[in-house]
């Protein structure tokens, strides 16, 4: 399991519809948070294959794990949050979320978050009626085709609260007051 070796900003946030934040000082001293990754995206398109190396229990092993990437063979997503793996498939034509920690995956990118800052959106930044979600992003300038998509600096997953959806997610808006959180330490 490797980390990249190259210098890049590391943003890891994760979005919640509630209200009430702590003041956020970006220019306050803090270690960066540590991402990690295993497997590349450019790899399994290469391939043409995506077969599950990576053993998700292992990780799971120590508490505060975030994480995101592809079931194996593709099959779904996961999303790992505080420790708790989520997964989807589609099943009968229709998105089947599930709780699992025995699962294998080609790629995964992950940290350990045990402080997080909370940035407000404002009031007015866009409009009304949003679903309630928990979004999880890695954002890096020169991950791309590792473990982002070729032509994006970040990888989001997404899951609704509800537990209906989880997936990967392109491009989103916040509803207001909604709370953006960045990994701290």
């Amino acid at each position: 399991m490797g980390r990249m070796k190259r210098s890049f900003l590391t943003l890891l946030f994760a979005v919640a519809a509630c209200k009430g934040s702590a003041p956020f000082d970006p220019r306050a001293p803090r270690p960066a948070p540590k991402v990690e990754h295993a497997g590349a995206l450019s790899e399994l398109f290469d391939k043409g294959a995506a077969p599950g190396t990576i053993a998700l229990r292992p990780l799971l092993a120590k508490p505060h794990l975030y994480a995101l990437g592809p079931l194996a063979n593709m099959s779904g997503e996961l999303l790992v949050w505080d420790g708790t793996a989520f997964t989807s498939r589609v099943a009968g034509g229709r998105v089947v979320v599930a709780t699992e920690s025995d699962v294998s995956v080609p790629l995964l990118v992950w940290s350990r978050v045990t402080k997080w800052r909370e940035v407000a959106v404002p009031d007015d930044a866009w409009e009304p009626g949003a679903t309630p979600v928990q979004a999880l992003g890695f954002h890096a300038t020169d991950a791309k085709g590792v473990w982002t998509h070729h032509d994006r600096n970040i990888h989001v997953h997404l899951r609704t609260l509800f537990g209906s959806t989880l997936g990967h997610v392109d491009d989103f808006t916040l509803a207001p007051g909604a709370i953006v959180r960045i990994a701290w330490r």
